[in-house]
């Protein structure tokens, strides 16, 4: 049948962009390296702040906010979904903005392959990439300054493959941005920052001043994040576990739908107006 020979090609150009981008990455192993080192350097001036501030190894300034003393742990967990939301933007989002500084971007167009499978097979190896960093980068980090966590994990995973799902949804759009913006460096450095701060990802978003907790607050992510705290370290939810359950499976199909119009609309635009090769 029709639909099975285009589903075999469009698998066949993800394993190719799979096996492309693998290639390229373990190329630079300084990079692949210091991927892994950036996250416990920032983490290490953090852990010894929080000493100053704990008793026994027990934060309790932090454990009246949130519910647990182990910042940690706590960071840790923030970490995870944050490293997704920084691939979103810089790898899966910003995708077609290195194939363009590449000389590919046109080459990859004139082909009959889907422009959205082609997103497909970044963000496959993207997500693989960044699992691996993750569990390496949580071992180091467990190793070196030790955190507990005593809930669920299972049910955390359950919780964070959605929402990465969710989040790649939102990359597709974002990618059609930048195919629009072009030079979208400053943009998406202040995006994706911008979303690290509301999100509360290193610290509770009720700890935020009212205005960005607002927006925190209409943020899927958010509730992610602080679903999987509430089920692994016993923190506080900001609502019931459920509903937060319930808004990142609604952010996969609004993600998913809104981020194929945008980028189908941009991509159409992008083409009427001949601007796909300028840069």
């Amino acid at each position: 049948m029709e639909w099975r020979t285009d589903l075999r090609t469009n698998l066949r150009v993800v394993r190719a962009i799979i096996a492309k981008d693998w290639r390229v990455y373990w190329r630079y192993p300084v990079n692949a390296f210091m991927s892994l080192l950036t996250p416990i350097m920032w983490l290490t001036p953090v852990f010894f702040l929080g000493l100053t501030f704990s008793r026994d190894g027990d934060a309790l300034g932090f454990r009246a906010s949130t519910g647990t003393g182990d910042f940690v742990a706590f960071m840790v967990l923030g970490g995870v979904v944050a490293s997704y939301v920084r691939t979103v933007f810089w790898q899966m989002g910003f995708s077609l903005k290195t194939e363009m500084e590449q000389g590919t971007l046109e080459s990859l167009w004139l082909t009959p392959n889907s422009r959205l499978w082609l997103l497909v097979g970044r963000s496959v190896v993207n997500v693989l990439l960044t699992a691996i960093n993750t569990v390496t980068v949580m071992a180091a980090v467990y190793l070196l300054f030790g955190f507990e966590m005593t809930g669920n994990v299972g049910q955390a995973l359950l919780i964070l493959l959605p929402l990465i799902v969710a989040l790649y949804g939102f990359g597709i759009a974002y990618a059609g941005i930048v195919l629009y913006v072009k030079d979208a460096n400053s943009l998406t450095d202040l995006t994706s920052f911008f979303v690290e701060v509301v999100s509360g990802f290193n610290y509770p978003v009720t700890a935020l001043p009212r205005a960005l907790m607002v927006v925190g607050l209409a943020l899927p992510v958010t509730y992610g994040v602080d679903a999987i705290r509430a089920i692994v370290l016993g923190t506080r939810p900001l609502v019931p576990v459920q509903v937060s359950v319930a808004v990142v499976l609604v952010s996969v199909v609004v993600f998913w739908v809104l981020g194929r119009w945008i980028f189908n609309r941009v991509d159409a635009r992008v083409r009427a107006m001949g601007t796909l090769g300028t840069h």
